[in-house]
C-alpha cells in the first residue's frame, strides 16, 4: 500500500511501558539522566565550593529526582481522545481533538517494533506509539512495518550522496558554523557542478527559506531551500530547483562544535573562579 490510515485511543499503561523501556535500553534515557548528575555534581563543587564526595552525593540526588519526576511528564502530557494516523512515503500526519501534527521521515531518529508496539521516536526524543491493536482486519500489521522501516531507511540516505544530481548534474548540500553572530548560526549551501548557486547566510532563525537564481547551460534557474530547526548536529531541509524537489533530507553541520564555545567559556570561567577563590 501507498497510504495508511489509522485509527486508535492509547493508554497511559502504554506510555508508561514505552517510557521505562526508552529508558532502559543502551542508548537510553538513563544517559540523560546520569549526565544531569554529573554536571549537577561538577557545578556544586565549583560553583558552591562543596567537596567532591558532597558533590557526588548531590549529583546521585539529581539523578534520584530525575528517575523520579521525569516519567511523570508523558502521563501529563498524554491525551486519552481517539487519534486518526496517516501515513505515507513523506511521512505521517495525526489528529487528536483539535490538535494535529506532521512529521517526515527524516524526522524521525528510530522505527522499533516488539511485535506488540510500534514505536517511531523523533529526534528531539518523543515518541509516537502504535498498539496492535491499532490494526484493523483490512490492514496487514506485518506489510505495514516493513512499509514504515522502508520510507525511514529511504529518507534516512545521507544528502553528501555523490549521486545527487539535477538533469544530469550533480548537486551537494553541505553546512557549516560561520562567523555572524559571534560563531553560533550555520549556512546552508547548495552547489551543482562545484558552483555555489545559494548560501543561507547563517540568519538567526530557527526555520526559515531562502530562495535564489543562477545560470546553467545558457538558461537562468530559480533555487529554493527551506530549513527546520538544527538537532544537535544536523538540520531538516527541503531543496527545489526549477519547482522539481532534489532533496527533502537532513544536512550534516560540519564544524558543529564550534558554536558550543559559550557553554565551554562559561566552564572554563567557573574552572578559574574554583581555582584562584580556593587561594
Amino acid at each position: 500500500m501507498s497510504s495508511y490510515t489509522l485509527e486508535y485511543a492509547a493508554t497511559r499503561a502504554e506510555i508508561w511501558r514505552w517510557y521505562w523501556r526508552a529508558w532502559a535500553r543502551p542508548a537510553g534515557l538513563w544517559r540523560h539522566h546520569v549526565a544531569y548528575g554529573v554536571v549537577a555534581a561538577f557545578a556544586a563543587a565549583l560553583v558552591n565550593g562543596l567537596d567532591w564526595l558532597s558533590a557526588a552525593v548531590l549529583g546521585f540526588g539529581a539523578i534520584l529526582c530525575c528517575i523520579v519526576l521525569l516519567p511523570l511528564w508523558p502521563q501529563f502530557r498524554f491525551k486519552p481522545q481517539v487519534r486518526t494516523l496517516e501515513l505515507d512515503e513523506s511521512g505521517y500526519r495525526t489528529t487528536i481533538g483539535r490538535l494535529n501534527g506532521t512529521r517526515r521521515w527524516f524526522e524521525i531518529q528510530s522505527v522499533h517494533d516488539d511485535d506488540n508496539t510500534l514505536v517511531l521516536t523523533t529526534r528531539n526524543g518523543s515518541a509516537m506509539i502504535i498498539p496492535r491493536r491499532a490494526f484493523g482486519e483490512g490492514i496487514d500489521r506485518q506489510r505495514f512495518v516493513a512499509d514504515i522501516e522502508a520510507w525511514h531507511r529511504r529518507a534516512a540516505v545521507p544528502t553528501e550522496d555523490p549521486n545527487l544530481t539535477w538533469k544530469g548534474a550533480s548537486v551537494h548540500v553541505t553546512s557549516r558554523i560561520i562567523g555572524r553572530y559571534a560563531w553560533t548560526t550555520a549556512s546552508i549551501d547548495v552547489s551543482v557542478n562545484g558552483k555555489t548557486v545559494l548560501r543561507s547566510g547563517g540568519v538567526m532563525k530557527i526555520t526559515g527559506d531562502t530562495v535564489s537564481t543562477f545560470e546553467h547551460e545558457g538558461a537562468s534557474h530559480r533555487v529554493a531551500l527551506s530549513w527546520g530547526g538544527i538537532s544537535l548536529r544536523s538540520f531538516p531541509f527541503r531543496l527545489e530547483i526549477d519547482g522539481d524537489l532534489i532533496a527533502d533530507s537532513r544536512v550534516f553541520v560540519s564544524n558543529w562544535w564550534v558554536a558550543y564555545w559559550p557553554l565551554a567559556a562559561v566552564c572554563l570561567f567557573a574552572l578559574l573562579w574554583r581555582i584562584l577563590g580556593s587561594h
